[in-house]
């Protein structure tokens, strides 16, 4: 009798434990009939049919992708929300370096730390400012603006012009906006001679200067 009486109960237990988990597939969780299958959903069906709440975490990483399932047996690959860092947010599921407090590698093109953001568009790879010659300009959301020279302190956004044939203010234009200066003589037919920027250097005020300055130049007119 006490054989017949543990057949049954095993029996009884079995099939208890099919109709749960049958119920898991067939009550499709809205409990609350609201439309959404959703957290409230699943507490209460644990709370209904005595069942755990396991979450998928297929690569062990502690950080679940958010899938669920709700049985009274832990499914493979799935564990209990106390048993893990997080129950959803893991963007890779396949692979343990990849989850929500992952460092950010900057450079293999896969959005490590599962935030949306790839390599250098990540905030955790973005250097403030980059300023090797030390002018506050740079490469960088910190930087007073960018530095078409990062290796010469003299040039920048914020440095004057020199005719020096160089790009000293960074505006994509070479020796611009340097003023003429007069020539030391300014007398009879010189009077207006002046100088300006060729070539990265400032002119020498000769006999050229002033010739082309007036054609009534004459050599003794700057004795």
């Amino acid at each position: 009798m006490k054989k017949i009486t543990g057949i049954f109960l095993f029996c009884f237990f079995l099939i208890a434990i099919i109709f749960i988990n049958s119920q898991a597939e067939t009550d499709k969780r809205d409990f609350d009939a609201d439309g959404d299958v959703d957290a409230a959903d699943l507490i209460e069906f644990s709370q209904k049919y005595g069942a755990t709440i396991w979450y998928k975490d297929s690569d062990g990483d502690g950080y679940s992708d958010g899938t669920t399932q709700y049985s009274n047996l832990q499914p493979d690959n799935f564990f209990s929300d106390q048993s893990l860092v997080e129950i959803a947010g893991d963007c890779n599921d396949g692979n343990i370096l990849i989850h929500p407090e992952a460092v950010e590698d900057c450079d293999d093109g896969i959005d490590n730390n599962c935030d949306g953001n790839t390599d250098f568009n990540d905030t955790a790879c973005i250097i403030p400012c980059t300023d090797n010659d030390g002018d506050n300009y740079g490469v960088g959301p910190d930087c007073i603006d960018f530095d078409c020279d990062d290796g010469n302190p003299s040039i920048n956004p914020g440095a004057t012009e020199e005719c020096d044939g160089l790009d000293n203010d960074c505006d994509g234009a070479t020796d611009e906006g340097i003023q003429p200066q007069p020539c030391a003589y300014q007398t009879g037919v010189c009077n207006g001679a002046s100088i300006t920027c060729s070539n990265g250097e400032i002119q020498v005020c000769d006999e050229d200067i002033y010739s082309n300055h007036s054609d009534n130049y004459q050599v003794n007119e700057t004795l």
